[in-house]
């Protein structure tokens, strides 16, 4: 048999006969100046196969740190010691130092606004006291919102392992209270000055890419949905949404998302599933491929395998020479869902560049 076929590739097309069929197809034939011109593209096989197939729509992202605190003093003194910018503070570490005593960190969501010593009544600020005591391995009862004399005993023993007076009491402001640990952003306090006012901006530790996303591809951010994170070194890692905002802004003419252009964007937080694999870069840009459009449990072939038919359908060709017209459906990443008779999963197909 006298057969040549001709496979649907970009550039101009051209009509050819298949002699043992009498049929014309529709095939892409490469420019004039191409340098193969004239070559048969090499063709090889492929299988249909039952997958997934995903669309991916490519946004322009910023790598940072999740959260933002600001640290003030509000106790007479001066200021002997700040840490450096990109410091990571830790819960029981010294956030600065005052008069020459540090100032700790602990965990919570409601700074100390009185005194908490023995006597204060029950309240929210006591339960966080003595969560802290307990992390940090001072405190052995059971947590609660009443102060007692094992959380006085707690708080002179966690004093006397900073070498802070043994008092059996907090004071406001001698702990900085923050919901996480942090990382130091800026410091705007000064060795030898006041303790008043803010002392330095911090963010929280863990990694988050934040999306200038166009309000009109806004359903394509669904909160608990995986995407794709390609950093700037091309490698890939998986993140998951888990935040979109409500609320619509202009886009900055000075930055954000080229993809937006003029339109109004939302903020769309992606949190990374490896920490790790995304360095340790602050500002640095990202794109994220979140899922325009997906189909699942579909039959598919390369896009080379496709043949255009002169009515304006499609057929693939079997390993031994059989045209199967087929339906076309979903495109994605150079695959093509088809369906049609005598199609059927694990079935060769000829291809080309598979």
């Amino acid at each position: 048999m006298n057969r040549k076929t001709w496979l649907i590739g970009g550039g101009a097309v051209l009509a050819v006969s298949v002699a043992c069929l009498g049929t014309a197809f529709v095939v892409a034939t490469p420019p004039a100046d191409d340098p193969g011109a004239g070559q048969s593209a090499p063709t090889a096989t492929a299988q249909v196969k039952r997958q997934k197939l995903v669309v991916s729509d490519r946004q322009s992202g910023t790598l940072g740190y999740a959260g933002e605190y600001h640290v003030t003093g509000n106790r007479p003194g001066v200021l002997t010691g700040l840490p450096p910018v990109g410091q990571v503070i830790t819960q029981g570490k010294a956030v600065f130092h005052l008069d020459g005593r540090p100032v700790p960190l602990w965990h919570g969501d409601t700074p100390f606004w009185r005194p908490l010593e023995p006597g204060v009544e029950a309240g929210v600020d006591v339960r966080e006291l003595e969560q802290n005591l307990k992390d940090l391995g001072y405190f052995r009862g059971a947590v609660d919102r009443k102060f007692t004399d094992a959380t006085a005993a707690a708080i002179k023993n966690w004093q006397k392992a900073l070498g802070l007076e043994e008092t059996g009491k907090v004071e406001p402001g001698s702990v900085v209270v923050l919901p996480t640990d942090i990382r130091v952003t800026a410091v705007t306090g000064v060795p030898g000055a006041a303790a008043q006012g803010k002392i330095l901006d911090a963010s929280g530790t863990g990694r988050v890419v934040t999306v200038k996303m166009p309000v009109s591809k806004q359903s394509e951010a669904v909160a608990g949905s995986e995407v794709d994170i390609t950093l700037l070194d091309g490698t890939h890692t998986p993140g998951t949404i888990t935040s979109v905002g409500t609320v619509a802004r202009e886009p900055d003419p000075n930055g954000g998302n080229p993809a937006s252009g003029h339109e109004p964007t939302v903020d769309v937080q992606v949190t990374p599933k490896n920490p790790d694999a995304v360095g340790k870069l602050d500002g640095a840009p990202v794109t994220v491929a979140f899922t325009s459009e997906q189909k699942d449990n579909v039959l598919t072939v390369p896009v080379g395998a496709l043949l255009a038919t002169p009515e304006g359908g499609y057929a693939v060709e079997t390993v031994d020479g059989r045209l199967l017209p087929v339906e076309l459906g979903l495109f994605a990443n150079s695959l093509v869902e088809v369906s049609g008779a005598g199609i059927h999963e694990g079935m060769a197909v000829k291809a080309v560049g598979s």
